[in-house]
């Protein structure tokens, strides 16, 4: 039971990683957000996998062949890979401000390292 639990984890953060990939392969800015980044800093492993991206809800639904409108109004899908939703969320005019001040603090919280693209990988600065 154990290695079915390993392989499910391994399977929901390559998914994860597909879906951001395909978005940026697409030409539009994706990233992880939320607690999924807390928990890979932290060493633990991420529960789920939100992720923010500058493609408007239709067109995130066009990339992906399951999908459902969660909260298309808010700019959230849901892309569904091997029966495993993952919230996709439109940028909001905020996020900029707010992922700035997050920035910051993982800068401040976690010296010398910054997370970006796959989430396997860190960049020292």
């Amino acid at each position: 039971m154990p290695e079915e639990r390993e392989n499910t984890i391994n399977d929901n953060r390559r998914n994860a990683e597909e879906i951001v990939r395909r978005l940026k392969q697409s030409g539009y800015e994706a990233y992880f957000v939320g607690g999924c980044v807390r928990d890979f800093i932290l060493g633990d492993i991420p529960g789920d996998y939100d992720i923010v991206t500058s493609a408007l809800p239709d067109q995130v639904m066009t990339l992906f062949s399951h999908t459902v409108a969660i909260g298309a109004k808010f700019g959230v899908v849901a892309v569904i890979v091997e029966h495993h939703p993952y919230e996709v969320a439109t940028f909001r005019s905020d996020d900029i401000t707010k992922t700035a001040g997050i920035l910051l603090r993982f800068i401040f919280l976690q010296p010398k390292k910054m997370y970006s693209g796959a989430i396997s990988r860190s960049t020292e600065f």
